[in-house]
């Protein structure tokens, strides 16, 4: 299918071959690469996302992603296949003597990255929040009433003191961290907050388990 949508889809390139067919490759104007970039590396982030998450390949370095994000998990798909691709289009760019056209084969390999991790991962829309505080009790209670969601309190100890510590565990929404910040602020100053990315979260509040 990949092969034959390439033939279908050519003709819509023709407009760019008349006008700039007898230039150099790397002469091509570059407003023109840079949009064929962006929006090309976009859409085939889509269809490597889609075909990465029914546990597919096309054949190509994608195969190879496969087998080492099998061996090793640690690393994303995109983040493989990103790595990969770049090594190939490195070598492009000596054999072509395009440096340009290299650098525009990277956007075009990183945009569809974060698109196919995008697909297989989630988007990030979601913080989790690591808070310790000698006032733990209290920022609970307005995290729970003033913003709407659930803490976890987790026991911790402090290695240096040998105080023992509550540290609350929740997920927020973007749009509630500032928030955060505030009702913390006001309660501790001297709390310790930890804000890391979430990928995906499911359950009450957030996303529905398919």
């Amino acid at each position: 299918m990949l092969s034959v949508v390439i033939d279908i889809t050519e003709p819509f390139t023709s407009d760019l071959t008349q006008r700039f067919g007898q230039m150099p490759v790397g002469n091509v104007p570059s407003q023109d690469i840079l949009l064929y970039s962006i929006f090309g590396g976009a859409l085939m982030g889509v269809g490597l996302g889609l075909v990465f998450k029914f546990g597919a390949t096309t054949g190509g370095t994608d195969l190879a992603a496969r087998i080492i994000n099998h061996i090793f998990p640690a690393f994303t798909m995109g983040e493989i296949l990103l790595v990969i691709d770049t090594s190939v289009i490195v070598l492009a760019t000596v054999v072509f003597r395009s440096f340009q056209l290299g650098l525009y084969a990277i956007l075009t390999l990183f945009i569809s990255s974060k698109v196919i991790d995008a697909i297989l991962e989630g988007v990030n829309f979601a913080k989790a929040v690591l808070i310790i505080s000698d006032h733990s009790e209290d920022i609970a209670e307005r995290i729970m009433n003033d913003l709407d969601r659930g803490v976890t309190a987790l026991e911790g100890t402090g290695m240096y003191t040998g105080n023992n510590k509550k540290v609350l565990l929740c997920v927020l929404n973007r749009g509630q961290i500032s928030m955060l910040k505030s009702i913390v602020k006001s309660i501790d100053q001297k709390a310790f907050i930890i804000l890391a990315d979430v990928r995906e979260v499911l359950g009450e509040g957030f996303k529905n388990y398919d």
